[in-house]
């Protein structure tokens, strides 16, 4: 097994930088005419088998491009994983831990200026933020209403816009856009899409954009006095006064999931969860609370019929305005989320495959077509992924590795071990942890001295934690020693760790 050279554990204010002048990867800065444009879609709590309602980015993508089957997040909540798309670092580097003050959101995410998109902006590309950026986001103003450095088009959601789909807020370029009350968010995303991608058309200059979609968020945990701007968000969420809010569609789709069943399987209301830590035990799901989780998922499903619209028009624009052939387009959600799996009503953090596993599709120059990935990668990857394909240099030596060698060759297969963290505020409600996925192997350990060891290729369901029987020794002393290896490590060392690991050979989702 190699196992990386440990470090001393790091902060995320004393991490090593790149080296002015040279790429991450290494590789040549491509001339100002061949550099490609980037575009990032990203959806909040998608999980892959909602993929499934998605026809339009399954022609015009996954039959088209690559697909990421073992694609798994760092830490499975939203701050902490888009900060760290904008880094290539672990949240215990990057230090969001949360999604609220004071160890998470907006306020907590310090060093802006040592991002992905200001590396861009140092070389030349236009650079524009749509939608959903982090959690919290000019949530008081002015402390929280600013342009974020690296940013040349920034229209972020301002909170809470950020989790609902109608009286939404953007803070555009210095100034608050409030939509008509009457049009539906993911229209408006795509409306500012379009425009955004005319714009750097005219302009000239190679352009990254993040789109941030709020769907299939549902807008849990606010308040009717929050939501008041939306007067349809206040009348659903009248309805719903248990806490059992589910996501609103568009007109146009409200209904069109009526009937779908839930993911289920195995997983789904677990029949035995003794082998479970106790402090993540819960009661079997009754038939009432089973019926609000159809509904939940049903909706979701439905305003992500929207999203597939919105990925749609947007590609029919990159071709309209000639572009589609130099553009690389990177659908992905910030984590996953829970449907009654293991008995979690909602909510995602807890490291199961349907709250680690995301998707990641990926189209553009070069990309084969129709490809499924099993090697395994993390949302770690797509900073420096993006800054090979550009030529730009991370201001930080990122813990994740370039994939651009996958992009290129479709055959290409690695092994890896990837972090896992999750960062609580408050144990009595949740317990931090963190692990190890191999993609064969899933290592958990909670704070409370509790552990969780799951063979998924044998048990993708994670019925069976192996630690509750007699496990197998080889695994357990493989598992624990990556562990210790990876919760040492910093920037290169991170970026090998088990990468003489097998690859498995598909991923855990269907």
């Amino acid at each position: 097994m190699l196992l990386a050279a440990c470090t001393t554990s790091t902060s995320s204010n004393d991490l090593p930088t790149s080296t002015p002048g040279s790429t991450v990867a290494g590789t040549t800065v491509p001339s100002p005419s061949t550099r490609p444009n980037i575009i990032v879609v990203m959806t909040d709590d998608q999980t892959v088998a909602q993929l499934s309602v998605m026809p339009k980015v399954k022609q015009l993508m996954t039959d088209k491009g690559i697909s990421f089957s073992n694609f798994v997040v760092n830490t499975s909540e939203c701050c902490p994983s888009r900060t760290t798309w904008l880094t290539g670092l672990q949240s215990r580097h990057h230090g969001v831990l949360w999604n609220v003050p004071p160890t998470g959101g907006f306020a907590s995410f310090k060093n802006q200026e040592l991002t992905l998109p200001v590396a861009l902006q140092q070389v030349g590309y236009h650079t524009v933020m749509i939608g959903k950026y982090l959690n919290r986001y000019g949530e008081r103003d002015p402390e929280d209403r600013y342009v974020p450095p690296g940013w040349s088009d920034f229209k972020g959601l301002i909170w809470p816009a950020e989790s609902i789909y109608y009286g939404n807020s953007f803070y555009d370029n210095g100034q608050v856009l409030t939509l008509d009350p009457d049009e539906y968010v993911t229209s408006a995303i795509t409306r500012l899409t379009v425009a955004a991608i005319d714009q750097s058309v005219e302009a000239g200059d190679p352009f990254f954009m993040m789109i941030g979609h709020v769907a299939p968020h549902a807008p849990g945990g606010l308040t009717l006095e929050e939501a008041s701007k939306g007067q349809v968000l206040k009348q659903i969420l009248e309805r719903y006064p248990d806490g059992f809010v589910p996501a609103v569609p568009e007109p146009k789709y409200e209904g069109a999931a009526d009937g779908v069943p839930l993911p289920g399987g195995p997983s789904f209301n677990e029949a035995d969860i003794s082998d479970k830590p106790k402090t993540t035990q819960r009661k079997p799901l009754d038939g009432q609370t089973i019926g609000k989780i159809e509904v939940l998922y049903r909706r979701a499903l439905e305003t992500l019929m929207s999203v597939d619209d919105s990925v749609s028009t947007m590609i029919d624009e990159l071709d309209r305005r000639g572009v589609l052939e130099n553009t690389y387009i990177f659908f992905t959600s910030d984590n996953g989320a829970f449907y009654g799996e293991h008995r979690y009503p909602y909510g995602k953090y807890y490291m199961y495959r349907t709250s680690r596993t995301v998707p990641l599709i990926v189209t553009g120059p070069g990309v084969p077509a129709g490809v499924v990935q099993p090697s395994v990668v993390s949302n770690l990857d797509m900073a420096p992924t993006i800054a090979e394909l550009t030529g730009a240099t991370l201001p930080r030596v990122p813990d994740g590795v370039s994939l651009v060698d996958m992009l290129r060759d479709g055959s290409v297969r690695k092994g890896r071990a990837i972090y896992l963290e999750g960062h609580a505020p408050d144990e009595k409600l949740v317990l931090p942890f963190d692990g190890v996925y191999t993609g064969r192997l899933l290592y958990i350990e909670h704070t409370n001295g509790e552990a969780e060891l799951y063979d998924v290729q044998k048990d993708p369901d994670e019925l069976d934690n192996l630690l509750a029987g007699n496990p197998p020794v080889d695994d357990v002393e493989q598992a624990m020693a990556l562990l210790r290896v990876l919760r040492s490590c910093a920037g290169v060392t991170c970026q090998t760790i088990g990468s003489d690991l097998p690859v498995p050979s598909s991923g855990p989702e269907p």
